[in-house]
């Protein structure tokens, strides 16, 4: 029958991406603020101690994961002089890097 509509065919629907989440990397605990508390944020979650409400902030060195490598390299930021987390950093806005992570 030619105005059977089959209720699995999405062709004629168009769907709106998402808006970028913003975020400031390597505020791994969602303070807004960069300091001790997101490297042992990021040390519970690797130690399945603990969630995190944005991955994408937590993965301080931008590897597309969230690992010890990110604790150690807040770490070094904050005490050893060593270089701030990738954009965005500073104020927040949206990660240019594609990756899997997200924010809920």
């Amino acid at each position: 029958d030619p105005t059977t509509v089959d209720p699995l065919d999405c062709s004629g629907i168009s769907r709106k991406a998402a808006p970028p989440v913003s975020f400031i990397r390597g505020d791994a605990n969602m303070d807004s603020q960069i300091d001790i508390g997101d490297a042992i944020a990021i040390a519970n979650y690797v130690n399945s101690k603990g969630t995190l409400k944005c991955l994408d902030a937590a993965d301080a060195n931008d590897s597309g994961n969230v690992g010890v490598e990110d604790m150690a390299y807040m770490m070094y930021y904050l005490y050893s002089g060593g270089a701030a987390p990738l954009a965005p950093f500073s104020s927040a806005g949206a990660d240019p890097t594609a990756d899997s992570l997200g924010c809920e």
